[in-house]
């Protein structure tokens, strides 16, 4: 059973003792509805938390990273692409990895150019250092103004995904597809979802848990990002599915699958 390892959960909240989000209210009654022991923590709390392995901690990503450090367990890296998926029909996209001082340089040079732009760039390790945007101009780098040049990024062309779709996965078998941005009535192919999945699995790279993202671009389906599963936002899981696919990654990162 997913659930056999935990003893209890802690839920991130905010200073005044509230969900950030409807995710962790979702995670917060997933893991009441099986009757474990459900804790609320502050991120001030963190260094005094008694965290251990059956002790599942629900948050967003740098809180997570955090947390496995001080469980001394290894850090899941980010997927976005994943090798096995990196595919020019899968895509319908370049994608390169750079430094911001890198790419402060290819869009100087490219706003000559403008069929080179633009392009969108998202921090390739620290995944909230700063939220991912199209960049048209040299005026549109002033939001990461204050970042090191060297952070490495993971740029790409842009493409104009009419519906966006996540694809819930645990244990190589699809969950839930749902829908959260664009046209709710642009359905991705099934098939193409379906390859996609196996591809992955089959690589031996896919986590226990995961998101795979996918985007209808006129009559293609293609991959928008791969998310882990262990910090992964829930847009139409029950409770319990999604308290259950979270505990799946963090059973898996600190060893007891």
């Amino acid at each position: 059973m997913t659930f056999r390892h935990l003893d209890r959960a802690y839920i991130l909240v905010d200073d005044d003792g509230e969900f950030y989000s409807v995710n962790f209210y979702q995670a917060w009654k997933g893991f009441m509805e099986i009757d474990l022991d459900v804790y609320r923590f502050q991120r001030k709390q963190l260094p005094i938390l008694p965290l251990a392995p059956e002790h599942i901690v629900v948050g967003g990503i740098p809180v997570m990273r955090e947390v496995f450090h001080l469980l001394g367990v290894q850090i899941p890296p980010n997927v976005d692409f994943p090798p096995s998926l990196i595919r020019d029909e899968l895509l319908g996209r370049r994608f390169w990895n750079a430094s911001l001082k890198e790419v402060r340089r290819y869009v100087r040079i490219s706003e000559e150019t403008p069929s080179q732009l633009p392009v969108f760039i998202k921090p390739k390790d620290s995944q909230k250092l700063f939220t991912g945007h199209w960049i048209t101009c040299f005026a549109d780098l002033i939001k990461t103004a204050s970042v090191d040049p060297s952070t490495p990024l993971l740029v790409q062309d842009v493409v104009d995904f009419k519906s966006e779709w996540r694809v819930y996965v645990v244990k190589g078998k699809i969950c839930r597809c749902c829908h959260y941005r664009g046209d709710p009535l642009m359905f991705p192919d099934g098939e193409v979802i379906q390859r996609m999945v196996t591809l992955y699995q089959e690589s031996g790279e896919a986590p226990a848990a995961y998101g795979l993202d996918v985007g209808r671009v006129q009559d293609q389906t293609l991959l928008v990002e791969v998310n882990d599963g262990y910090a992964l936002g829930n847009y139409g899981l029950s409770s319990i599915a999604y308290a259950r696919l979270l505990t799946t990654r963090w059973n898996q990162v600190v060893g007891f699958e």
